[in-house]
Formats: C-alpha cells, structure tokens, sequence
C-alpha cells in the first residue's frame, strides 16, 4: 500500500466542517473512480505531549489517504490536475478553506523480511 499525509491548518474563518464536507465529496469521488482505496478522519494535532517532536512545523490538522500504489496515488493527482474536471472543481472548493502552509508527505510501505 501507499499512503500519503495531508499536514495543514485552516485559513482564517474556515471551519473544520466546512472543510470536511468538502473532503469528503472529494474523496467519496475519488473512490468512485478507483483512485484511493481510502481515506482516514481529519484529525488535530496535540503538540502539547514530549512524543510530537516536529518543532519545524505547528500545523495543527491532518488525515491520511491510502493507495493501492504509488501509480493510483499518482494517477488520482493526474485525475484532479485535470482542468475542468468535476475532481478539480472540488478539490479547488477543499483547498481554499486550507492556509498556504500545507505540506503533503508519501510513504509505501515496506515488505515483511
């Protein structure tokens, strides 16, 4: 599987529902086209524990989406970039409730040994 972290905070007046509903449309879209496998809930950072140790960043929310692989990860990219598209008009909706600080971070997992 591959996995993909989305890192970010709310611009000003944007509310958490707000944001989810648009998520949500997006990513219930998303699977629909077979682009993601899933996607988990949004959740809040809690920076206030010794064991967040990320002291480069103070975003406060986040929510993973999980692939079958890097090439649906980036076909789904390919599927949202594509001007026009039903996936581009929501994403651009989910997006502008988001500060400019976001940072998306992709992993795969590894094969037992």
């Amino acid at each position: 599987m591959f996995h993909m972290m989305s890192t970010f905070d709310l611009k000003k007046g944007q509310g958490v529902s707000g944001f989810r509903e648009a998520m949500v449309r997006l990513y219930d879209h998303l699977k629909s086209q077979h682009l993601i496998q899933s996607y988990g809930p949004i959740c809040k950072r809690s920076p206030d524990t010794p064991m967040d140790t990320d002291d480069d960043r103070s975003l406060s929310f986040f929510f993973v989406t999980t692939f079958q692989s890097q090439k649906q990860c980036d076909a789904a990219y390919d599927y949202i970039n594509r001007p026009g598209s039903e996936a581009a008009r929501i994403h651009a909706m989910m997006m502008s409730k988001v500060a400019d600080n976001a940072v998306f971070s992709c992993w795969s997992e590894m094969a037992e040994a």
